[in-house]
C-alpha cells in the first residue's frame, strides 16, 4: 500500500500496517516530512503534486489510501487530478481509498 499524503494520520495508518507485517510506503513532498518518516521507521517516497514540472515516480502499487487535502483555494482538485491522470497513463488501476484529510 502507498500512503500518499502520509501526515498524521497517515503515519498512525502506516505503523499499524508495519506491526502487522504489511509493506507500506508513505509519501511527502517535503524534505522535512520524509525526514520524519524515516525516522518512524518507514519507508518513505518523495511525490509533489503541486510541481507539475517534477515528473511522479511509478506507483507499483495495487493500493492507494489517499489523505492529501485540496488546494486551500479553488472549486477543483488539481493535486487528485494529477495523481489519477498519472495513473491512467501507466495504465495503472489500484484501488482508491479517498480520505482526503482529517483536519477539515
Amino acid at each position: 500500500m502507498i500512503i500518499i499524503g502520509c501526515g498524521y494520520t497517515g503515519t498512525r495508518v502506516a505503523r499499524r500496517l508495519a506491526r502487522e507485517s504489511r509493506p507500506v510506503i508513505g509519501t511527502a513532498a517535503s524534505r522535512k516530512s520524509l525526514e520524519h518518516l524515516t525516522e518512524e521507521g518507514l519507508a518513505a517516497l518523495q511525490l509533489d503534486l503541486d510541481n507539475s514540472g517534477t515528473p511522479l515516480p511509478a506507483l507499483e502499487t495495487d493500493r492507494i489510501l489517499y489523505l492529501t487535502p485540496p488546494p486551500p483555494e479553488g472549486i477543483t482538485d488539481p493535486r487528485l487530478e494529477r495523481l489519477l491522470g498519472h495513473l491512467r497513463a501507466h495504465d495503472r488501476k489500484p484501488r482508491i481509498v479517498y480520505a482526503s484529510t482529517t483536519g477539515v
